[in-house]
């Protein structure tokens, strides 16, 4: 007999759902039912239900609203009072959806939040979790955004620098803001501006707002939070803020994916992985096709290595001839390659890196944008591989990476020393009990 119902509320990216695994098992194996919540596409609800899992999709912003009926373009204006109209109906029909049966507690990507408006209301108890390093405001750790790495010198000369990198992106936050609504108030005039009062739903339900990392994408409240990663490879100030939970290796080993093929690939050459994640379409055209054009000059001039290359986008590949020793794929099973792979080249997405390490691969990232620079300053601070700029990178720099990786042991020793660490902490040490308390609470 089930104990209750728990709500994974999160997005529908690859790595988004991966790093969540762990956690649903974790409720199931406790008797628990799972069912994922959000605007999930066709791919993403397929691949939850292959887990096991239930998933209640709600529909996206449908296409037509962008469009006159004569079939031109919409006015800002217009498109601005749908897509507050659909917010509102989406809120409304998850809140008339989960009346009827209430889950026990809600698991929410911090991304997410707004997302818990309908839980909010009724009183459902709340955990959140984090599938970035974000943080709140503070002068422990750098921004997520950030390229900074903390020195091991002074203390003082350490908290200046964090506190001038703090400033510089809430500086940049209140003027983003700031354009945000004087484009509106001119959009609108003397109208009242049609918006949807997340944060004060909120306030009324007694959680207090928080500024932090992507503040500009959604707004964050003072609770617990699960970051899915050992804290050992955060920095080390990373531990010292209130409400950051370390979920530990947040990998699911035995998840089900599609096989990859190797006999179609040279088993006489080492093999190196590359992708730029499941979000490259969002990249620049320009700097994925130079990423691409580099890759691929650097291991036309390595043939003792295959390379294994996801490409979001094979347009991108025009005109480029390959040499025998690359391989293009769509999509890459990651357990089914990485346990055959010297290194990986990526865009230090965060469960790329996670499931790299557990694999003992270290990596050479290329972070873009979100989060990455500050996942591949982790890199750079603990010696696991090696930071290249995503928007300069020629094929000699990646060719003189690849031999540094192959012939620098002290690169080997701590990715070595963080896979027994990973391997060694594989599930959420507070165990289910932590999420029982929780269940008792409202905020």
């Amino acid at each position: 007999m089930s104990k209750g119902l728990i709500c994974i509320v999160t997005k529908s990216e690859a790595s988004a759902l991966r790093s969540t695994l762990p956690l649903a098992h974790l409720f199931v194996s406790h008797g628990y039912e799972i069912e994922y919540v959000g605007l999930f596409d066709a791919k993403a609800a397929e691949y939850i239900r292959d887990q096991g899992f239930r998933v209640r999709s709600f529909p996206d912003y449908p296409d037509d609203l962008t469009r006159n009926a004569d079939g031109s373009m919409a006015s800002h204006r217009k498109l601005f009072r749908s897509l507050k109209a659909w917010e509102e109906q989406l809120i409304q029909d998850c809140y008339l959806h989960y009346r009827q049966s209430p889950p026990h507690l809600v698991l929410f990507e911090i991304l997410n939040t707004s997302w818990t408006t309908p839980f909010v209301k009724l009183g459902i108890p709340l955990v959140a979790f984090s599938i970035t390093l974000a943080a709140p405001f503070n002068t422990s750790i750098p921004s997520v955004h950030s390229h900074l790495v903390p020195s091991p010198g002074s203390v003082l000369l350490n908290r200046l620098r964090l506190l001038a990198n703090w400033t510089a992106r809430y500086k940049n936050y209140v003027v983003g803001k700031t354009m945000f609504w004087l484009k509106l108030r001119v959009l609108f005039w003397n109208t009242r501006i049609p918006v949807v009062d997340y944060k004060r739903i909120f306030r009324e339900a007694g959680y207090k707002i928080q500024w932090g990392d992507y503040a500009g994408n959604n707004f964050r409240i003072k609770i617990p939070t699960l970051y899915l990663v050992p804290k050992e490879f955060d920095f080390p100030g990373g531990t010292k803020l209130i409400n950051r939970i370390y979920a530990g290796t947040s990998v699911q080993i035995d998840r089900k994916e599609s096989s990859f093929d190797w006999s179609n690939v040279d088993g006489r050459r080492k093999n190196v992985y590359s992708t730029l994640g499941s979000l490259s379409q969002f990249y620049d055209e320009s700097h994925r096709r130079n990423f691409y054009r580099a890759i691929i000059g650097a291991f036309n001039a390595e043939p003792g290595y295959n390379l294994i290359l996801q490409v979001g986008n094979r347009a991108d590949l025009e005109g480029v001839e390959l040499p025998p020793n690359i391989y293009i794929y769509d999509w890459i099973p990651h357990m089914e390659v990485f346990g055959n792979i010297e290194m990986i080249i990526c865009h230090a997405g965060l469960g790329t890196l996670r499931e790299a390490l557990y694999h003992g691969v270290p990596s050479i990232v290329l972070p873009w944008g979100g989060d990455q620079p500050g996942n591949a300053s982790r890199i750079v601070y603990h010696n696991l591989g090696i930071r290249l700029d995503f928007y300069k990178v020629t094929a000699v720099e990646l060719r003189t990476s690849i031999r540094r990786i192959e012939q620098d042991p002290s690169i080997r020793t701590s990715v070595n020393a963080f896979q027994r660490l990973f391997r060694e902490n594989p599930e959420f040490s507070l165990g289910i009990d932590f999420f029982e308390e929780r269940m008792k609470r409202t905020n």
